[in-house]
């Protein structure tokens, strides 16, 4: 289940649960669209303009995720060398996307699926 939590920085959110979903990056950015148009009503007119999020590098699901950023032009990523965490003890990188608030809402208009997100209604995700 992805989650958005405000990071009391003003326009960063923190996207959480991404390795909760399938190793597909294409669903994983619907679930995260779906969750901001949740949130903001539209995308496009959402009030935050970076997402930042993280994950361990030993599988493919944000490398997938980025992949989609990249090739249909979401915004711009950064993300950090990976890092050792001291509490899990997984390799993981962080992600700091500033969107692109027209793009990501222009994709999700051609990507969405509504049989999905009735489901997801359904579990309150």
């Amino acid at each position: 289940m992805i989650l958005l939590f405000e990071t009391g920085f003003s326009g960063i959110v923190e996207i959480d649960g991404i390795s909760d979903d399938y190793n597909d990056g294409e669903y994983i950015m619907r679930r995260i669209c779906y969750r901001l148009r949740k949130k903001y009503n539209r995308i496009y007119k959402m009030k935050c303009h970076t997402l930042i999020f993280n994950g361990n590098i030993e599988y493919d699901y944000l490398s997938n995720l980025s992949k989609i950023i990249r090739k249909e032009k979401l915004g711009k990523l950064m993300v950090t060398k990976s890092k050792r965490n001291p509490n899990s003890g997984n390799t993981i990188k962080i992600y700091l996307w500033s969107v692109n608030n027209k793009k990501l809402s222009k994709w999700y208009g051609k990507n969405r699926n509504r049989i999905e997100e009735k489901e997801w209604d359904h579990y309150n995700d």
